[in-house]
């Protein structure tokens, strides 16, 4: 197959998940299944082992990470990071841009968790998911090989963030940073 014709292929797969997924959040009321099946997506959708979905508490000043995809027991609900330029996921919630690492090894600028170096994560891209009062977290997928991500990539999660903004309402609930920590506690659990 040519590379030409792999793009193509990669492209399509992409462009799949993004409208599975939209029909899945429109149908589906519980947001940490919403989260689970966006890290999931993504990181199937760009063949990478590992993606999570970060929730901001304002309080904490930090980013939680609420879902996840190919962690092991004690990531997803438990690991933090700061809320600032300090890691990848930090700088994409603090700038409101997406944040490409292709090689952490090499990026001087950021302190990140203990997971990482466990994980053997070494790429990384971040974008944050914006909620109605403040934004909601971040997305990042995680890869355990070094790659340089290209601008299709990053479109197709930027693209999968419209679709999970416009998708989920969860997302749009008109409440206070306060009120929003209290409504996610439990991973994001919602009644009803």
């Amino acid at each position: 197959m040519t590379e030409d014709a792999a793009k193509v292929r990669k492209l399509l797969r992409q462009q799949a998940a993004i409208a599975s997924f939209g029909s899945f959040a429109l149908r589906e009321s519980d947001l940490l299944k919403v989260l689970t099946e966006a890290a999931r997506v993504c990181a199937e959708a760009l063949a990478v082992p590992f993606s999570k979905v970060c929730r901001y508490r304002a309080a904490e000043n930090d980013l939680l990470i609420e879902a996840g995809y190919g962690w092991q027991e004690g990531v997803v609900g438990h690991v933090v990071s700061r809320a600032d330029v300090s890691s990848p996921q930090g700088r994409a919630f603090a700038t409101g841009e997406p944040s490409i690492c292709n090689d952490l090894r090499k990026d001087n600028n950021s302190e990140l968790p203990p997971f990482y170096a466990a994980y053997g994560i070494v790429s990384t891209i971040d974008v944050i998911i914006k909620g109605a009062d403040l934004p909601y977290g971040v997305l990042e997928i995680d890869n355990d090989v070094q790659h340089d991500y290209d601008q299709y990539d990053i479109e197709f999660l930027t693209g999968f963030r419209q679709c999970f903004i416009g998708g989920s309402r969860h997302l749009y609930a008109d409440r206070s940073a306060a009120s929003h920590d209290r409504a996610n506690e439990g991973f994001g659990r919602r009644e009803g």
